[in-house]
């Protein structure tokens, strides 16, 4: 009898592809669920308090800038202008506004607007009335606030604003100088305060400052970290967050 042979063709020796597929595919199994989720957990427990400092410093950088740039602004526009232009720091409001103070005058020369004060019935053309540069409201996690109660604005000329009252401001001149030195304050509740510096009269530089922790008297302006260090040696500015504020 003659021996009769039979070969599968590559078809039927290799299952298909989704046969393949189907068998070597499988689940998560429980354990492994655990791990990635208790991971992941880790994870998150180690980078949000840092992500939270880190957006806590570029949110108070931010504003020191802003505010530094708003004064600059300011007294440019006294230069370019010849106008006195004004910046108030507002305590009730918890805003900075800079603005322009054109005079008015009568027929016989007299001024009849209150100096130095913003008058919305005459801001009504630009730029000839007084008008606004910029106003500023001050973030929810910063106010007007100085170490140890200290003042917050210290020497800066009052305005006697007949909407908002007395307040206190720096006011610059046609020459770029400022009618006075001075200096305001702003913090928040995990020991970060900043102070501007208007000095000297002549020139009105604009000068950030921090407050180290544990500073000491925060009326003896040497206390204060000026321009990121203090003077004369390698100190850096001390950064207050979530994760490590402040025992003062």
């Amino acid at each position: 009898m003659p021996h009769l042979s039979f070969q599968r063709t590559s078809a039927e020796r290799k299952p298909s592809f989704r046969r393949r597929f189907r068998r070597t595919q499988r689940g998560f199994t429980l354990l492994e669920l655990i791990l990635v989720v208790a991971i992941a957990a880790v994870v998150l427990l180690v980078s949000v308090p840092k992500l939270l400092d880190l957006v806590t410093r570029i949110k108070l950088q931010g504003f020191v800038s802003d505010v530094t740039n708003m004064v600059r602004q300011a007294r440019f526009e006294s230069i370019t202008t010849g106008y006195e232009t004004v910046v108030v720091f507002d305590t009730g409001t918890n805003e900075v506004r800079a603005y322009v103070d054109v005079p008015e005058f009568d027929a016989n020369g007299n001024r009849t607007d209150t100096i130095r004060a913003f008058d919305p019935e005459l801001a009504n053309e630009l730029p000839e009335r007084d008008h606004y540069l910029r106003v500023l409201e001050i973030p929810e996690q910063l106010a007007y606030t100085s170490p140890g109660g200290a003042a917050v604005n210290v020497g800066l000329t009052t305005i006697v604003d007949p909407t908002f009252g007395n307040l206190d401001g720096a006011v610059f001149q046609a020459d770029g100088s400022i009618v006075d030195t001075g200096a305001t304050t702003f913090g928040d509740d995990l020991g970060n305060y900043f102070r501007l510096y208007f000095q000297p009269a002549a020139t009105a530089e604009i000068e950030p400052h921090k407050w180290p922790c544990g500073g000491g008297d925060a009326t003896d302006q040497s206390k204060w970290v000026g321009r990121g260090r203090r003077s004369g040696d390698t100190v850096s500015w001390p950064w207050y967050t979530p994760s490590n504020q402040c025992g003062d």
